[in-house]
């Protein structure tokens, strides 16, 4: 199965809230598994950021197997001992959305040349690739999902897009399970999976609103139908990452089994710089992470072109002419989000 086939899997995976964390890393990585598994199983583990900036990371959880997890999160936690959790911070904080450690991430993370030796000294069987998604979100979340390959693994910018799309979606569930509790229970919006607006609340209630959540909840049902199969690729694009830079769509089932879409707000809550607006923020939090326009957009459910006009904004107000210097002078702003070692320049 290829990792088009499997994304919509793993993006329904990443939105159950009816579970403790353990449970729904693993049900992630076993929808990720038909991609990442090279023979070995899979791992995935949860990283946050500490008010300290220290990295917590979660204990890990694995499937079909992988002993040799063990044995990696002692290497992991080795550089967290001496005190090199600037690493780690590097490594995860800075990665691709699909990173194959060998090929391509020691040429860019300072931290992985080191973690490599350690983790090959730890290891049962040769390793030449650990193939894995790593997905940071501005907030100080992340997660990574990997799996060991004892033969090289080639990676295709098709898959790295399907990949990048996937990703935004488990940080939105990620989030979103953070935010449990201080959300309110019934969401901002009651929909059926057709789109009708059964209840709306607070900014829901306008009828802008209730449009874009009407064709979400559309677009949600199309992507999780016979389209997911029959046209992957298409699936995954209509179903975004978040409602107007807003909402994300969960399902709630009553007893009778009757389905509903719930609107819930989980937006990218960040710092506040000097005079940026809150999409203001949350547009250049994502691009100091290395996210291309496009993704932004997808990411936010936004179009591309208020992305770019978000970043202008931004670039004039706080006196920049250039991408890679407005993410310089956000992180330099008080409470500012810092860009990893990753930052592109790109505007794609």
């Amino acid at each position: 199965m290829g990792s088009q086939q499997c994304a919509i899997d793993v993006v329904e995976a990443a939105y159950r809230l009816d579970c403790e964390e353990p449970e729904w890393l693993t049900s992630i990585a076993e929808a990720v598994r038909p991609v990442l598994d090279g023979g070995f199983g899979v791992s995935a583990l949860t990283f946050r950021k500490t008010p300290s900036g220290g990295i917590l990371p979660s204990q890990p959880v694995f499937v079909a197997g992988a002993e040799w997890l063990p044995r990696a999160m002692g290497a992991l936690t080795a550089l967290t001992r001496e005190n090199r959790q600037d690493m780690v911070a590097a490594t995860v904080w800075a990665a691709k959305p699909l990173v194959s450690t060998r090929a391509e991430a020691s040429k860019a993370q300072g931290a992985t040349e080191q973690f490599d030796r350690l983790l090959a000294h730890s290891l049962p069987v040769p390793m030449h690739d650990l193939v894995s998604i790593t997905i940071a979100d501005p907030t100080g979340v992340a997660f990574g999902i990997g799996g060991l390959w004892n033969k090289p693994r080639a990676i295709t910018e098709r898959d790295r897009t399907f990949w990048a799309m996937a990703g935004a979606h488990m940080a939105a569930g990620f989030r979103l399970r953070e935010g449990l509790g201080k959300a309110s229970v019934t969401g901002d919006a009651v929909l059926t999976p057709n789109g009708k607006c059964l209840h709306a609340e607070g900014p829901a209630k306008s009828k802008s609103a209730r449009e874009i959540l009407r064709e979400a909840a559309r677009a949600m049902d199309r992507a999780r139908g016979a389209l997911r199969r029959k046209s992957p690729e298409q699936a995954l694009e209509i179903w975004k990452g978040l409602c107007a830079g807003r909402w994300s769509l969960v399902d709630s089932f009553e007893s009778d089994g009757r389905r509903y879409v719930i609107a819930r707000p989980n937006e990218p809550r960040l710092p506040d710089p000097r005079a940026l607006s809150e999409r203001e923020r949350q547009v250049v939090a994502y691009a100091a992470l290395g996210r291309a326009n496009k993704l932004i957009a997808y990411t936010l459910g936004l179009s591309v072109s208020t992305v770019a006009t978000h970043l202008a904004s931004a670039m004039r107000k706080l006196g920049v002419r250039t991408r890679v210097e407005l993410v310089k002078a956000f992180a330099s702003l008080e409470g500012g989000a810092a860009p990893g070692p990753g930052t592109s320049n790109s505007t794609r």
